[in-house]
This record gives C-alpha cells, structure tokens and sequence, in this order.
C-alpha cells in the first residue's frame, strides 16, 4: 500500500471494506478519528438501524436490526441527552442479539439513542456506521 489517506479493500462477504488512517468518518457534524499513533482503522458499509425504540420506567427498550452478509456481528447501543451524542455512553450487546433495555436513567428526559455494529476480524476491529439518531422520553 501507498502512504495516501484512503483505501478500498474488497474483503469476504461480498463486502466492501475501507480502510481509513484519520479521520474516518464524518456524520452530523461529529468527527469519527482512528486510533493514534498512526495505525489504521477499518470501516465496512453497513449501518446498525433501530427497528423499534420504547420508553419504559426509568429507561428505554431499542430493538435494532440484525445485519446480514458480514457473519454475527456485535453491536453498541449509544444514548446521551443531546441529539449529538457528545459524552454518549454506550452498551455493548452479544451476538445474535436484537433488543436491549437500558434502565437507572432519570425519568422524564429526552433521551437520544444509535446503534452501531462492529466486527473483530483477525485482530483488527470493523466499524459499522452509526445509524440515524432517534429520540425517546422516559417515564
């Protein structure tokens, strides 16, 4: 490989994946940076999407797609109080798994929720693109 900033590999699946070195990603205003010290980062094309998302007491329930064509993949719920996900904490799921309920949130608030698949492949980390932000309201 060339010393350039971009890469386009066609990886197993019938996947496309693309290889950043910094930055990766930029959504809604909010830029994604690879890890330092120059090592790379890798990114496949497939966005994690919320099916369903249910306020309950105190939390909330999202059940999100399963994506198909890169293997099981695992996925990280992102939620924060504002609509960019600044300081967003984040829940890791198993695989196979579709839904997830998040609870000891304060009720009452505006919550903003993502998912985000992610794949460990031969020791270097896929990140999936972040799906479209949806809000919900505790109880």
């Amino acid at each position: 490989m060339t010393d350039k900033d971009h890469y386009t590999i066609k990886g197993e699946h019938r996947y496309c994946y693309e290889v950043w070195v910094r930055p990766i990603l930029k959504r809604d205003g909010v830029t994604y940076y690879g890890s330092k010290n120059g090592t790379r980062s890798h990114l496949f094309l497939v966005t994690g999407n919320i099916k369903k998302l249910t306020a309950k007491e105190k939390g909330f329930k999202v059940k999100y797609n399963f994506v198909r064509g890169i293997g099981n993949p695992r996925y990280r719920i992102f939620y924060a109080r504002n609509s960019k996900l600044r300081n967003a904490e984040s829940v890791t799921r198993p695989q196979k798994k579709t839904t997830c309920t998040v609870k000891g949130l304060k009720s009452g608030k505006n919550y903003y929720v993502a998912v985000q698949p992610y794949k460990n492949l031969w020791g270097h980390l896929y990140l999936g693109v972040r799906g479209d932000v949806e809000k919900v309201r505790t109880k």
